[in-house]
C-alpha cells in the first residue's frame, strides 16, 4: 500500500481546527476513536493529534486548554500543544 504525501502544517492550523476539538471531546467522552467520520487525510491527522494531546493532558492530571476563544484560536492552547509535540510526548 503506497503512503500518503506528507504537507507542513501549523500548530495554529491543527489547534483550531475542528477535527482537533472532536479528538478532545472524544477521548474526554471515553468514545473508540472514529477515523470514517471526517473526510481527507487532514482530518483525520488533526483528529488523532486531539486525542493524543488529550491523553497527554490526562496522564499529567490536567484538562486540555481551550482550543478558541470566540473566532480565535487560543494562543495558550497552541503553546500548550506545541510544548508537549515538542518534547516528543506526542
Amino acid at each position: 500500500m503506497a503512503q500518503i504525501k506528507t504537507r507542513r502544517t501549523t500548530f495554529s492550523s491543527i489547534v483550531g481546527s475542528a477535527a482537533f476539538r472532536e479528538g478532545i471531546e472524544d477521548y474526554q467522552a471515553g468514545r473508540a476513536p472514529d477515523f470514517d467520520k471526517r473526510a481527507g487525510t487532514k482530518g483525520n491527522w488533526h483528529y488523532e493529534r486531539g486525542r493524543q494531546y488529550a491523553a497527554h493532558c490526562a496522564g499529567a492530571k490536567r484538562t486540555p486548554e481551550p482550543t478558541r476563544f470566540g473566532r480565535r484560536v487560543s494562543q495558550i492552547a497552541i503553546h500548550d500543544f506545541a510544548a508537549a509535540y515538542g518534547t516528543s510526548v506526542l
